[in-house]
């Protein structure tokens, strides 16, 4: 069983509210927003649907799969990260996000899928090796924090973002996006 249909077996069986149907290990580290718990809880118990945006990472060399997409949580969507470590088949650790954000969820939802960019094999001979890739995706995050628009953090002009289904590079104008400006409704906030 490939690492695509494993994490779609978890999917799956967390939408129905079902363990049983996903090949878990006799031991799983489970996880939700960096909370430590067991599987059945959380997204588990509330998981409505599955949407159609779906986008499958895998690592089998190291027996790691990852997911974003949208999953439906009482009918609202939601962007859901997920990484899973798969050891003989078996689901060992299951550490998922969940961004409640429908208006995310719809951008992506809308996108008809990932960028066939994302999904093309690159040609052997223009591959990197694991250590740059890994250099890399560190990168990416110091960039996040340190970037000044100048030195080796600097992101390219060929460099295309999407933050929660916004596409946030090659824009005309500044856009705003995110949470902080979305619709959220009343709240109060405790002093």
């Amino acid at each position: 069983m490939c690492l695509e249909e494993i994490t779609t077996k978890y999917l799956e069986a967390m939408v129905a509210h079902d363990p049983s149907r996903a090949p878990f290990a006799p031991i799983v580290k489970f996880s939700q927003d960096n909370v430590l718990l067991n599987i059945g809880d959380a997204m588990w118990a509330t998981a409505s649907g599955l949407g159609k945006y779906k986008h499958y990472f895998a690592d089998a060399e190291h027996g790691d799969a990852g997911f974003i997409g949208v999953v439906y949580e009482n009918g609202v969507g939601t962007i859901f990260i997920l990484r899973l470590k798969v050891q003989n088949q078996l689901i060992t650790e299951a550490e998922q996000f969940v961004a409640h954000d429908p208006h995310g969820a719809a951008a992506y939802e809308a996108s008809g899928g990932p960028d066939p960019r994302w999904l093309a094999p690159i040609p052997v001979e223009k591959r990197q090796s694991r250590e740059a890739i890994e250099m890399a995706a560190y990168m990416y995050y110091e960039a996040m924090e340190k970037n000044d628009g100048k030195g080796v953090y600097a992101f390219t002009n060929d460099c295309s973002r999407t933050e929660d289904g916004v596409k946030t590079t090659h824009q005309p104008k500044p856009q705003n996006y995110g949470h902080s400006d979305t619709d959220v409704g009343d709240f109060t906030m405790l002093g």
